[in-house]
């Protein structure tokens, strides 16, 4: 299964990977997952907003990510694909201190 990483104005950067919709939310500790709908929250045991995962590695075309919910951790490994007004985020994460200039 594939990812796709979608940006619309004025809200986070949301990874839709199957079924599941996470925001993505980037501080200086990583990029964890929130599920970002009622659908994603019921299937992880939580509340729209909990941070339940995070993406451990991404690379030009493949990354790496885990989520969970109260019993069970899952691990995904998969191709992604992004929308251009996600470009500023992805290079911010795949070249750190770098812009896109």
């Amino acid at each position: 299964m594939n990812c796709v990483f979608t940006k619309r104005d004025g809200e986070e950067v949301l990874l839709t990977y199957e079924n599941l919709k996470f925001f993505c939310e980037k501080n200086v500790n990583g990029v964890f997952l929130k599920p970002a709908d009622e659908y994603s929250a019921t299937q992880l045991d939580c509340e729209p907003g909990v941070i339940r995962g995070s993406i451990s590695s991404i690379g030009l075309k493949t990354m790496q990510f885990e989520f969970c919910d109260n019993s069970t951790g899952y691990e995904a490994e998969c191709l992604y694909t992004y929308q251009t007004s996600c470009m500023p985020w992805l290079v911010g994460m795949l070249y750190p201190g770098k812009s896109m200039m």
